[in-house]
């Protein structure tokens, strides 16, 4: 098994220190995978620990997948992956529509990704 350890600095590394940036996005990003893994596994990295202190998470490694983005900046669509994505978006969705969750499930959403 191979994994990623992904470290998130207190500022914008392309503009430097002086654009601060605060933590809470790294926590924010493990939540959402954490939730987008335990509704559609498979189609997000998993992720496997989250230190707030250290500004660090672990996560799968998809060793062997390509960067859609490349393929894009070459003119090349992917129908496969269009589809794969869109099919992960409707799952999202569909598990986290307010008006089909109960109360506490949307109390915990809410309060989860405040």
């Amino acid at each position: 098994m191979s994994v990623i350890v992904k470290h998130a600095p207190t500022y914008n590394r392309c503009l430097g220190p002086s654009y601060s940036l605060t933590q809470d996005r790294l926590e924010f990003e493990y939540r959402c995978l954490e939730r987008f893994h335990a509704i559609h596994p498979g189609s997000c990295p998993q992720p496997y620990y989250y230190d707030k202190i250290k500004s660090s998470v672990v996560i799968e490694d998809l060793k062997g997948h390509r960067i859609m983005r490349y393929d894009l900046m070459e003119g090349k669509v992917n129908l496969e992956a269009v589809r794969c994505v869109a099919k992960f978006a409707a799952h999202i969705h569909c598990a986290t529509l307010l008006a089909d969750l109960s109360q506490s499930d949307q109390a915990m959403l809410l309060k989860y990704f405040e």
